[in-house]
């Protein structure tokens, strides 16, 4: 499938037609003339459900379209469509930010680590959805459809004309499909998906309102956050005879305290690597190197 990607895209409108058809053999036979079972006829039972499809308007309907070019329609799988929807992704953040190497210093007293986290769990909205930049009106003879950018457009397949792939976004609740470029822009021409899996482009014109009004991706992911979690903090304790106290506090609130010599440079607590610059009693300098 060949996937048009936009940052925002572009529209255009249509009805169904029942073309009247002479003769049909095989493939080219529409579902409501005993073709076979596909899933372009399972397509073709919803677009027919909709009121604009009545018999009684197949005559005006083509009347309409006299003139029309039509071009065949690759339908998109569901499957590829919602792949990766509904996945939670979860990442653990530290609240504060220890930049490493980076020199800095601690009186006795003062905390030099301290590791509460939270979570943040992400989640994937249903799917590749696409809405109107802003709330839209589109005009044609009298006719209006509203449009807003809580209304998520669901894909239906792309067409190729004129050299260049176009998507078309089924509209809720109506049997009109929106035509939009790879960038977003609104196909301003009048339009319908046929029985037989063709786009018919007619020659009205539509009416975009407000003007500059284009499509753009709709999603409904959305992130959550936890309560700050506490793990473990390290105080700097001074010196008792000749070695560096570290006071160290879990999560659980016990606290002990870790003597090291005054030589060694490198102390890791808690997979936490500490590099000794400078140290006396009341005073430590430090960088964290992992």
């Amino acid at each position: 499938m060949k996937k048009i990607l936009i940052s925002t895209l572009a529209l255009v409108i249509f009805f169904k037609v029942t073309p009247a058809f002479s003769e049909c053999i095989g493939l080219d036979c529409p579902p409501d003339r005993g073709g076979p079972v596909s899933q372009l006829q399972y397509k073709w039972e919803e677009f027919k459900s909709e009121d604009i499809w009545k018999p009684d308007n197949d005559k005006y309907w083509m009347n309409k379209f006299r003139g029309y070019k039509k071009y065949p329609i690759k339908f998109y799988n569901d499957a590829d469509l919602y792949a990766n929807s509904g996945v939670d992704n979860t990442r653990t953040v530290n609240v504060h930010d220890y930049k490493t190497y980076t020199p800095v210093s601690a009186r006795k007293g003062q905390i030099m680590y301290d590791s509460t986290t939270y979570t943040i769990t992400y989640r994937r909205g249903s799917g590749e959805r696409y809405c109107v930049s802003r709330d839209a009106t589109f005009l044609l003879r009298g006719n209006s459809i509203k449009l807003t950018p809580d209304m998520p457009l669901k894909p239906a397949g792309e067409v190729y004309m004129n050299g260049e792939y176009f998507m078309l976004l089924r509209v809720p609740g109506t049997s009109y499909v929106i035509t939009i470029d790879d960038h977003g822009n609104i196909v301003p021409e009048f339009g319908q998906i046929d029985s037989r899996g063709f786009y018919l482009v007619g020659r009205d014109i539509i009416q975009i309102k407000p003007e500059g009004t284009i499509i753009k991706s709709y999603s409904d992911s959305k992130e959550t956050y936890s309560r700050p979690r506490f793990n473990f903090s390290v105080t700097y304790g001074g010196v008792e005879n000749k070695e560096i106290a570290f006071v160290i506090k879990d999560g659980s609130g016990e606290v002990q305290t870790r003597l090291v010599p005054m030589y060694k440079k490198m102390v890791t607590i808690n997979g936490v690597r500490f590099q000794i610059i400078y140290v006396n009693s009341n005073y430590i300098e430090y960088q964290i190197v992992n």
